[in-house]
């Protein structure tokens, strides 16, 4: 069951909660979520997620993008964190 209440309501909301990921995940430099999406085929075995760059995650988090990134890039942001977060220890 999806939890309607969470759920984005509209674009500002969606960036909003992207920025609350990168938030709970210590802030990672967008140079390292950089470096970690381009690995993240080798972690994940998934050869279609792209590559991020440090602009590309700027420009989104700052809403800058007159469009929503694509699903793929948002796979490729919130693995991104994760996998840095996990590497810090900020998350289990």
């Amino acid at each position: 069951m999806i939890d309607d209440v969470s759920r984005p309501t509209g674009p500002d909301d969606f960036i909003g909660a992207l920025n609350a990921l990168y938030d709970s995940c210590n802030r990672p430099p967008y140079r390292k979520l950089a470096e970690v999406s381009e690995h993240l085929g080798d972690v994940y075995g998934r050869r279609d997620l792209p590559s991020l760059s440090t602009t590309g995650i700027f420009d989104v988090l700052a809403g800058r993008r007159k469009r929503l990134p694509s699903a793929a890039w948002v796979a490729s942001f919130v693995l991104s964190c994760q996998r840095r977060a996990w590497e810090t220890g900020v998350r289990p």
